[in-house]
């Protein structure tokens, strides 16, 4: 008998220069390894689309990328805000919204985070340096992808606690934008000792956005995150 394995859906990122769509492996590597099927969903297919491929789908993975449109937030887009990629945020906002109605679970990672976040109603610092202030970590690290270069604290009893059985996560960062205010209906599960908010999770823990990348990552409660993801989507 054939192995049934749920579908999660992925917005593909896009190469305006080279006019290209594309997921990076990594994140499709992760799922299949945690026992999903992912299924590409190109950015031009836009919002009349969606609802179709969100039917079609057990849960949803929104990537990391470049930086969000200040204006969907209802913010000018300032000086250090950094590219932005119209097709994609139009795409997954919509995608975010559709999967909150169908109640489908929904794993957003740094920029996929952050979209999730905006779509739900909330908002971004859209630079964290000159925004947030003196202390700040360094998020965008100069290590390899892979390497974990500060830690980060979960809250009990929220869903990334249950799955990685971890208090104290440590992890890699790679972002100059992150969560400011929160969207309604969510709640900040995850710090680093900067303050800086590196999760969040909706009330029925069924959308959750982290704001590393543990796809790149090797250890065993990275890969967690994953698995429960996949297991939420199986249900």
């Amino acid at each position: 008998m054939a192995e049934i394995r749920p579908v999660i859906l992925v917005p593909s990122a896009v190469d305006d220069e080279q006019s290209r769509l594309y997921a990076r492996q990594p994140y499709c590597d992760a799922l299949i390894k945690a026992g999903a099927l992912p299924v590409l969903m190109p950015a031009t297919a836009g919002a009349c689309l969606a609802g179709a491929y969100i039917n079609m789908c057990s849960g949803v993975l929104i990537m990391g990328g470049v930086d969000v449109d200040a204006r969907l937030y209802g913010e000018a887009n300032r000086v250090y805000n950094g590219r932005i990629s119209p097709q994609r945020d139009a795409l997954e906002t919509c995608v975010v919204k559709k999967a909150a109605q169908a109640r489908l679970p929904l794993l957003g990672i740094c920029r996929g985070a952050q979209i999730l976040n905006i779509a739900m109603g909330g908002t971004l610092y859209q630079d964290i340096y000159a925004q947030k202030g003196a202390g700040v970590f360094q998020h965008s690290q100069n290590a390899p992808e892979w390497h974990h270069t500060h830690s980060v604290k979960t809250a009990a009893g929220s869903w990334l606690y249950k799955v990685t059985g971890r208090e104290e996560l440590q992890v890699n960062s790679m972002h100059h934008q992150a969560v400011k205010d929160i969207a309604p209906g969510f709640e900040a599960v995850c710090f680093s000792g900067d303050g800086i908010i590196e999760a969040i999770e909706s009330a029925d823990r069924r959308m959750i956005g982290v704001q590393w990348h543990p796809e790149l990552m090797r250890e065993q409660e990275q890969e967690a995150i994953f698995a429960g993801f996949v297991r939420l989507c199986a249900e």
